[in-house]
C-alpha cells in the first residue's frame, strides 16, 4: 500500500476551498430565508368628535 504525500501548497489550496464553499453555502441558506410576515391587523379607527357622535345617536 502507497501513500502519496500532498505538498503544503494543496492543503492550503484545499482548505480555502473549503472554507470559501461553506462560505456561500451560508450566504445563500441566509438568502433563502423567509421574510417576516407582514403585518395585516387593520389600522384602528379614526375618533370620531363629539358634534359627529350626537348628530349620528351612536357611541364609537
Amino acid at each position: 500500500m502507497q501513500f502519496r504525500t500532498v505538498p503544503l501548497s494543496e492543503l492550503l489550496t484545499m482548505s480555502i476551498l473549503s472554507r470559501l464553499v461553506a462560505f456561500g453555502l451560508t450566504l445563500a441558506i441566509a438568502a433563502c430565508a423567509t421574510a417576516p410576515a407582514a403585518d395585516l391587523t387593520p389600522p384602528p379607527r379614526k375618533m370620531t368628535d363629539a358634534k359627529t357622535q350626537l348628530e349620528s345617536g351612536k357611541k364609537y
